[in-house]
């Protein structure tokens, strides 16, 4: 699948775009400036509200819509509880006297739909990445989550496998199993790759298990990621959170690189989560 997006060139300041440190703070202000700038910079011509209005086929003056940023946990179908959404901001409808607006300094948030009677438009969803960063994640996936998308606990555990120091090679026992998954059923999955039977056993030299590991690992990122590729609904899960959250909060568009664009899939990597020796077994999707 070859990825691709129109790509709509933004820029609205130089608190975002200079930021200097990475970290939740910052994406959370990169957050914050983005919806700043949108309800502060209502015009047509703004290439995020003319391609919000032509998307979202709105009815009304744009002067009638709001930009407001998520604060609250949602209910996610895939780990079932309340997580932060993939949209970090959405689209509202109704209206907002100027001057109160303006005291706001034109951050609105979700607390402000209640007091102002605003109306979230549906497929609205925004995800805001920082400028500066590069590796963020599209998706973690736990052990169970991870089962749900991919349909398979072993290729898991064989994208999590200890492959490159001998030492660590003991370790693999308690990646099974945080994987809920056996030897077994390992072997069975590999069963192509030679001398997979003996991968448990000291029948193999060390050297000879770090070999099949590291095929073990490649054959699981690079089955992975085709799995996800090959399959429009599994890319909408993972990009965009559609059929995990109810709307508006699937992010239907994406602010990244300085661009506002639709949300659509591009190229990503598939890493091994960060928490591995402590037990915490995950799988990251990374651009």
């Amino acid at each position: 699948m070859a990825f691709s997006r129109k790509r709509l060139t933004v820029n609205y300041g130089k608190k975002v775009s200079n930021v200097r440190n990475k970290g939740t703070y910052e994406g959370t202000e990169a957050e914050i400036q983005f919806v700043k700038y949108c309800n502060s910079n209502k015009i047509q011509s703004n290439p995020i509200w003319q391609l919000l209005y032509n998307n979202l086929n709105l009815k009304d003056d744009i002067s009638n819509y709001y930009i407001v940023r998520v604060i609250s946990h949602v209910y996610s179908k895939l780990s079932k509880v309340e997580v932060l959404p993939k949209a970090d901001a959405y689209l509202v409808h109704g209206q907002i006297p100027s001057q109160i607006l303006a005291n706001k300094n034109y951050y609105l948030t979700e607390s402000d739909i209640e007091e102002f009677n605003l109306i979230p438009c549906l497929y609205s969803g925004i995800s805001i990445k920082r400028p500066d960063s590069k590796k963020f994640q599209i998706l973690k996936l736990v052990p169970h989550s991870f089962n749900e998308i991919i349909g398979s606990y072993v290729l898991g555990a064989g994208a999590s496998i200890y492959c490159n120091n001998k030492n660590e090679l003991i370790k693999n026992d308690s990646v099974l199993a945080g994987w809920n998954t056996t030897w077994a059923e390992f072997k069975h999955c590999f069963s192509s790759i030679p001398n997979i039977e003996m991968i448990d056993s000291d029948k193999l030299s060390l050297d000879d298990k770090l070999k099949i590991f590291k095929t073990i690992k490649n054959i699981s990122n690079t089955t992975i990621k085709s799995i996800i590729v090959n399959d429009p609904k599994k890319l909408d899960i993972v990009f965009k959170g559609s059929y995990i959250f109810d709307e508006p909060y699937p992010a239907h568009f994406l602010y990244k690189d300085g661009c506002f664009t639709t949300n659509e899939p591009f190229n990503f990597t598939v890493t091994t989560g960060s928490g591995r020796s402590k037990g915490d077994f995950t799988i990251v999707l990374k651009p």
